[in-house]
């Protein structure tokens, strides 16, 4: 149990320097963002059949929360398909209590009108996938 709790204390502290880092000095490093989404969703996946989440968990839920919540206007591309994709796993995986956490969910992005798959035990390929997309629609129309 005390594993556990010291792991899910270093989480809450990821997503903190991360959010902060992007307010802050709109700094983001997609380096400590795969490693602290990645873990986070192993953990919330585990914990998707209790009825009953402990204290240190929904301090984390909050923690990514607030990460997917932190950007502005002027956040880069990159930053804002991580806000994107950590808001989509929160949602599958803390937020809802109707389904089964998946390793994936499919969105529908409304400035592109598509509809694309987030795989979310590939945090790298998901970013990827949704950067391309918001640099398309942020390009000059002429």
């Amino acid at each position: 149990m005390e594993e556990k709790i010291i792991s899910v204390e270093k989480l809450i502290q990821d997503w903190r320097e991360l959010s902060n880092g992007v307010k802050n000095s709109q700094k983001f490093k997609i380096e400590n963002f795969e490693s602290a989404f990645s873990d986070t969703y192993e953990l919330l996946l585990r914990t998707t059949e209790e009825n009953v989440l402990d204290k240190k968990t929904v301090e984390l839920v909050s923690e990514a929360f607030l990460f997917a919540n932190s950007g502005g206007d002027a956040v880069e591309s990159i930053c804002l398909a991580a806000f994107v994709l950590t808001e989509r796993m929160l949602d599958y995986c803390a937020f809802n209590s109707n389904s089964a956490a998946g390793n994936s969910a499919a969105i529908y992005v409304i400035e592109a009108r598509k509809e694309i798959k987030l795989d979310f035990k590939n945090p790298s390929e998901s970013v990827g996938k949704l950067k391309e997309i918001f640099e398309r629609q942020s390009l000059p129309k002429y």
